[in-house]
């Protein structure tokens, strides 16, 4: 568990690209206290109410049917979006680099 908790916060790296495009870079570090915060608050909720015996796998906790589908495909969204914010910032980060 705690190495899906570090995985999840791992976006943290993205921080100075976001920075470089934020109308007050100044700012980034408490937006990156906040989100981290947020993030530990949730995977602490998810823990606790998970209770002793939690699911290989958090998708398994959710009743088949029309539920798990809507998390599937939230998680699937997350993925997508995950993927393309990663992108941007690689991207931005090479044409940076050539000048």
């Amino acid at each position: 568990a705690l190495s899906g908790i570090i995985f999840a916060m791992g976006s943290q790296k993205l921080l100075l690209n976001i920075r470089a495009e934020m109308r007050e870079p100044a700012r980034a570090d408490a937006a990156l206290q906040l989100a981290l915060a947020l993030y530990g608050a949730i995977y602490l909720a998810v823990v606790l109410l998970c209770g002793p015996s939690p699911p290989g796998l958090l998708l398994h906790a959710v009743p088949l049917g029309n539920a798990r589908r809507l998390a599937g495909f939230l998680l699937w969204l997350h993925v997508a979006v995950s993927y393309a914010i990663n992108s941007q910032a690689l991207c931005s980060s090479l044409a940076a680099s050539r000048g």
